[in-house]
């Protein structure tokens, strides 16, 4: 029988070993990393296969690239967990354990809807919709980038209320249309330029993009959205809820 371990690809195996060494408390949180090259001398691979072995660890947020005359690879502090399924959001969830969690408007205009959006939310491409572009905030750090749209027609002067809180709360107290449940696709990409400076992170650093379309209770699509965040700074869980 094959070995699964020695048959998995090179830069597979280094993960695990890095893995190992985080799990065992060799690399405490916060410490440092070797750099690449020093880690691909020890660990007798090329710093291609260290540098792919990194970013997988990235990606499972197990460790966190700053940049800068400080800046290096580090091994993650204990990250707080969110639910995805939750229609609280993240930040709803992160505020009720304690974490400052602020907003900061980028963008918010009555603009034709996209061929993405016009889809998800059952309009016409070109027809109107409400975009609001935030950047939010845990506890002073850059975490998430939010680009919603939601039908101008259900929601109109929606942009004249404090888009700082929560929008799911205006959704419903405002305009009776309070969003119930949603579907969401998951993919990693490397972030653009404009999220990337908005996030503060380097260009190559891998992000996770949400795309989610949500709903009343009557099944109308009430918001469209394009959501970009960080790996290293939050982890994300889901439940499967029970069945009787």
């Amino acid at each position: 029988m094959t070995n699964t371990m020695t048959s998995s690809p090179a830069h597979m195996r280094i993960a695990e070993q890095l893995r190992e060494r985080i799990a065992s408390g060799a690399w405490a949180p916060g410490a440092r990393l070797p750099a690449e090259r020093m880690l691909a001398t020890q660990l007798g691979v090329s710093r291609m296969t260290v540098r792919q072995a990194l970013a997988a660890l990235q990606l499972e947020g197990r460790i966190s690239r700053r940049t800068g005359r400080s800046g290096g690879t580090f091994v993650a502090e204990e990250l707080p967990e969110v639910e995805l399924s939750s229609m609280r959001g993240f930040m709803g969830q992160l505020s009720e354990t304690g974490h400052d969690v602020t907003s900061e408007v980028v963008t918010a205009c009555l603009q034709p809807a996209s061929a993405d959006a016009a889809t998800a939310l059952g309009l016409d491409t070109g027809a109107e919709v409400a975009r609001v572009h935030r950047l939010r905030l845990v506890d002073g750090t850059p975490v998430l980038v939010e680009d919603s749209c939601f039908p101008a027609a259900l929601v109109p002067g929606m942009l004249e209320y404090d888009l700082t809180g929560s929008l799911y709360a205006i959704l419903a107290d405002a305009f009776g249309q309070a969003a119930v449940s949603k579907t969401e696709a998951l993919t990693t990409e490397v972030v653009g330029s404009a999220d990337g400076k908005l996030l503060q992170i380097g260009a190559a650093q891998t992000v996770l993009r949400l795309t989610r379309t949500s709903f009343t209770e009557a099944g109308t699509p009430i918001e469209y959205s394009a959501d970009t965040l960080r790996t290293d700074r939050l982890r994300i869980t889901v439940s499967t809820p029970s069945h009787s």
